[in-house]
């Protein structure tokens, strides 16, 4: 009698399992690479706005661990929308920030919808800068980073306000917590572009070589400044691939283009960072 070989189950092995796999290092424990370090949601009355923040600690990954990057982000992508549906968010866009005392400036990926595959868009801006850093002898998983994720909520919003810079319109006061002579005043001109303006009279009363009242002049286009302070705004908006003519700007998309650009431009003699107070309204 012929010998018949008993029959083999067929595995599961689909493409979603295979990549699955694969995004996991192979089956890899991340836990060991990944703590959670915070998982706070904030209501933002002003704007009506409710966001979730994630903060992960990134540690003790072996050298050259890009198989399990991808794997480590998605975790912490996935662990973020859980603890933003834990807390009754409703997760409609996220963004993420990675931090390190080996970046020169902070690897950030602006809000995009949460149906996108942000944690690829991650992976390849991660992915980038670590070859850069390769090249100057520096490996990124030297140290321990951070992976910061934000779920923001908007279905109480008819129109996007968060952390926006537009045309002039009534707003709360604001208080500062800082003196009154060490503020910077921006004009608006009914064109929506205070964000830009904002950022470049910091940028250029920081780094340029204008006396007080050569700045003064500067911002408020006098006498030989005339227009030189909204033709280098256009020119900035221009580089970042800022449309001109929207109503308004969200500083959450925009920030990080301008600091990245700066950063690149003035490598080796400042480094450039920018602090957003959601709460207070305040850049």
């Amino acid at each position: 009698m012929d010998y018949i070989p008993p029959t083999k189950r067929a595995r599961a092995f689909f493409i979603d399992n295979l990549l699955f796999i694969n995004q996991l290092g192979g089956g890899t424990d991340l836990q060991q690479y990944i703590e959670q370090l915070e998982n706070t949601t904030k209501f933002i009355d002003k704007f009506k706005i409710t966001k979730n923040y994630s903060k992960f600690l990134i540690q003790n990954i072996p050298a050259d661990p890009e198989a399990l990057l991808s794997g480590i982000f998605q975790h912490c992508f996935n662990e973020a929308v859980n603890n933003a549906k834990n807390n009754g968010l409703e997760p409609e866009e996220l963004s993420c920030t990675v931090t390190s005392e080996l970046l020169d400036s902070d690897i950030w990926i602006p809000l995009r919808p949460s149906s996108q595959n942000t944690f690829n868009v991650l992976l390849n801006q991660f992915n980038k800068v670590s070859q850069s850093k390769k090249q100057a002898g520096v490996t990124l998983w030297g140290k321990p980073f951070s992976v910061n994720v934000m779920v923001v909520d908007k279905k109480n919003l008819n129109e996007q306000n968060n952390f926006i810079g537009g045309a002039p319109r009534k707003l709360a006061p604001i208080h500062h917590q800082i003196k009154e002579q060490n503020l910077i005043k921006i004009n608006n001109n009914n064109d929506g572009y205070c964000l830009f303006y904002s950022l470049l009279a910091a940028h250029v009363r920081l780094t340029g070589n204008m006396s007080r009242s050569q700045f003064y002049d500067y911002i408020h286009s006098r006498f030989g400044s005339r227009g030189r302070f909204e033709k280098d705004t256009l020119e900035l908006m221009e580089h970042v691939g800022a449309p001109f003519g929207q109503k308004e700007y969200d500083a959450e998309e925009w920030v990080s283009p301008v600091v990245d650009f700066w950063n690149e431009i003035y490598a080796g003699q400042f480094c450039f960072k920018v602090f957003i107070f959601d709460c207070l309204g305040l850049l």
